[in-house]
């Protein structure tokens, strides 16, 4: 069953409303009552994905989530406050983002004034995001974020800062032997198509971003080579 408002989580959480929800997952916002009622991000994984055949790489993923952000400390990334289990399905807790995607953002400057974002507020967002990434491939291993895109992207209404979310399908380079080939058309490497993810392929994935919001179409998909060909360059 969906959380819906007024529960109490773990004796702690409140739900307010829902913030959005999908084929594998949903988030809510709710106030913690431990911590001075402030606000917070409810991840969870719905019933429907854990029932999934893909119910273990769902899982995964998840809790592949909570590893990576439980070890970051950036104000462009979210703080993970909290994790736990409910009969089966799996939560995480994490500071809200109280903000709009770039791809909504995107779609209201379309909407008002039939034109994509200003390229110049556009460039600095995505320096923003580089330097969000630079700290992520810092770490020994380097950590891949494998879906950079308008949407994973939140502006800060407080702030005007690009926040950095949903670390679902991130990875350390060393882990990466054998990978799954994950990510959103359109805006994966050609190595992270073929399962070979690598820093690089995230910044592939900011041109790629960079593009959709400042021409306000999707970024062009292309057929990837298999796993044991050569790694085409960019």
């Amino acid at each position: 069953m969906p959380l819906v408002p007024k529960q109490v989580v773990q004796d702690r959480y409140e739900v307010v409303r829902s913030i959005k929800s999908g084929g594998m997952g949903a988030v809510y916002e709710a106030i913690d009552l431990k911590l001075a009622s402030t606000p917070c991000a409810i991840k969870e994984i719905l019933c429907s994905a854990l029932q999934s055949a893909d119910a273990k790489y769902v899982l995964q993923s998840f809790e592949s989530e909570m590893r990576s952000l439980a070890n970051l400390d950036h104000p462009n990334i979210p703080r993970v406050r909290d994790y736990f289990d409910i009969e089966g399905r799996r939560y995480i807790v994490l500071d809200l983002v109280q903000g709009q995607g770039l791809d909504d953002e995107l779609q209201d400057h379309l909407r008002v004034t039939n034109e994509p974002m200003d390229p110049e507020v556009v460039a600095l967002d995505m320096v923003s995001v580089l330097e969000t990434l630079a700290y992520l491939h810092s770490h020994k291993p380097p950590i891949v974020h494998r879906d950079i895109k308008s949407a994973n992207l939140i502006r800060d209404k407080r702030l005007g800062k690009i926040k950095l979310v949903d670390f679902g399908i991130a990875r350390s380079v060393e882990t990466q032997q054998v990978q799954t080939q994950v990510g959103t058309p359109g805006f994966c490497a050609p190595e992270q198509l073929a399962g070979r993810a690598e820093p690089r392929s995230d910044v592939f994935s900011v041109g790629a971003t960079l593009y959709h919001l400042t021409t306000g179409k999707l970024p062009p998909t292309f057929a990837f080579e298999p796993m044991d060909a050569e790694l085409p360059g960019h």
